[in-house]
């Protein structure tokens, strides 16, 4: 087979909607790469699935230390500053939230 014919077999395989203003031969050959990588992709076995009981482990482990502490809320120190947000009636009716609940 001369050079000629396979770039006609490479040419002859590509779709007609595939169309460049640059080489015929060049675009065919990309087309050709992009279905073996194509096949290769699919050829190759599926990724064993992921135990999610490792990741659960590890959250558990990084959760209970900081869990075991009562919540002080955000600080910039350490220690929560009294009086801060103090406990006021702000004149909102607590009335419709009650009912809703």
């Amino acid at each position: 087979m001369c050079q000629h014919e396979i770039r006609f077999c490479i040419a002859s395989i590509r779709p007609k909607y595939v169309q460049t203003a640059g080489s015929d031969e060049r675009s065919a050959a990309l087309y050709v790469i992009g279905l073996a990588l194509e096949a290769l992709s699919q050829s190759q076995p599926p990724a064993p699935p992921r135990r999610p009981d490792v990741p659960l482990q590890l959250s558990i482990a990084a959760e209970t230390p900081g869990l075991a502490q009562p919540f002080k809320g955000i600080t910039t120190n350490g220690q929560i500053e009294p009086g801060l947000f103090g406990i006021r009636s702000t004149g909102v009716a607590t009335q419709p939230v009650r009912t809703a609940s």
